[in-house]
């Protein structure tokens, strides 16, 4: 019996040895990239064109308001002697400390547009806004005997001592004191960006752009401080001091991003340079019928710090100074979406704020509330002018946000 060995041509051993080698590689590769950081899939997947939207939560606190000036003192009542900064016995009721601000929710979106399947350049816009952030103090006194004495203290130009002007005083008029301080913030960015360094698990990109930065103050100090014994009289002053800043200026930064699988860690750094635009607008009233005969109330300018002398709008450019950084820890749900969470921290080196434009080195000769007379005769050096006062600025708090890709 003869053993039959098929005959095998080299043809055919030659393709199913390729055919063995493909299948082989190809399984490895796709364990390398199973195993392998997500990242790398990440890119390969991309097409040549992609646009992304992101959406923030913000929960930041901006830093405490500059309140310099006492605005409202308290002292006994003795021999009918008002309030004064610097006696025994009189405190500060309002003012004369930092106005301090609460953690406030807000929100930042994001639209990008990046070319190539590693994003080697793109560009970037984005917004993001602080609602407005109040703080109130309100003080009162009945002005009936046994109540509290209350008064708005100045320093007089014209003699050269300490002063004040009354706002309640036991038996003979009542004073409802009202202080409220609001801010707002709010800012734009356009930048471009450039990959610089990339590998299956980092990049490194450079940004270029423009910054955009909005910070907006008010104060308002009311007071209404009747007579007891006269139920007719009006007696109604007013005070508003309102700063808006308005930053414009090139930037520069990087970014980098570490993946680890579907983790990934990343960190921004921006500085922007350019031009701070500050404008305070200063208002203040009198409202009163006692120069009349209590009849139609009547309207002066002027209130105890918001005087003709300093009243209107006033404004500057400056040269800042505005950096930020960020840093994120975030998890890559599927290709498309993916969350992440971090500290943001953002600084200007000059802000006006509202607080710091109140000046009580006063001529109250300039001023029918000082004078109590319905035409003063302003003499000596008038006082106060609006000064612009600049001070640094900060923000800083948590962010969280969701990335949409397509």
């Amino acid at each position: 019996m003869t053993n039959r060995i098929p005959k095998i041509s080299l043809k055919w051993l030659l393709i199913s040895f390729l055919f063995w080698t493909q299948v082989n590689a190809g399984y490895e590769c796709c364990e390398d990239y199973q195993e392998a950081p997500f990242y790398n899939s990440y890119d390969v997947c991309k097409p040549s064109i992609q646009f992304w939207v992101n959406t923030e939560y913000l929960f930041w606190k901006i830093k405490n308001s500059p309140n310099p000036v006492p605005l409202l003192v308290t002292a006994p009542f003795a021999n009918n002697r008002v309030p004064l900064i610097g006696v025994l016995g009189t405190s500060v009721v309002i003012g004369h400390e930092n106005v301090r601000t609460d953690w406030r929710s807000g929100g930042r979106f994001t639209l990008g547009l990046g070319f190539e399947g590693t994003y080697c350049f793109g560009t970037e816009i984005n917004y993001f806004f602080l609602p407005d952030g109040s703080k109130s103090q309100r003080a009162a006194s009945s002005g009936l005997p046994g109540s509290i004495f209350l008064s708005v203290p100045y320093f007089d130009t014209t003699t050269r001592r300490e002063s004040s002007s009354p706002v309640a005083e036991p038996g003979s008029f009542s004073g409802l004191v009202n202080f409220k301080l609001t801010n707002r913030l709010q800012g734009a960015e356009l930048n471009g960006f450039a990959t610089l360094y990339s590998n299956y698990a980092f990049k490194i990109n450079a940004l270029a752009g423009f910054r955009y930065l909005n910070f907006n103050e008010r104060l308002r100090l009311h007071v209404n401080s009747p007579a007891i014994n006269i139920p007719q009289e009006i007696f109604l002053v007013s005070d508003k001091f309102h700063t808006n800043n308005n930053f414009y200026g090139g930037q520069i930064g990087l970014a980098g991003e570490y993946f680890c699988n579907r983790f990934f860690i990343n960190a921004k750094g921006k500085v922007a340079l350019g031009a701070m635009q500050q404008e305070v607008n200063i208002k203040g009233e009198f409202i009163t019928n006692v120069f009349n005969g209590f009849g139609a109330p009547q309207t002066f300018l002027g209130g105890y710090f918001a005087l003709p002398s300093n009243r209107g709008r006033h404004r500057k450019t400056c040269f800042a100074v505005v950096p930020e950084v960020n840093v994120n820890l975030g998890y890559q749900i599927m290709d498309c979406l993916r969350i992440q969470a971090g500290y943001t921290f953002l600084y200007a080196n000059k802000m006006l704020w509202a607080g710091k434009q109140i000046n009580r080195n006063i001529n109250p000769t300039q001023s029918s509330l000082y004078e109590f007379t319905a035409t003063p005769t302003p003499t000596g050096k008038i006082s106060p002018k609006a000064s612009l006062k600049s001070e640094s600025f900060w923000v800083q708090g948590l962010n969280v946000s969701l990335e949409f890709e397509f």
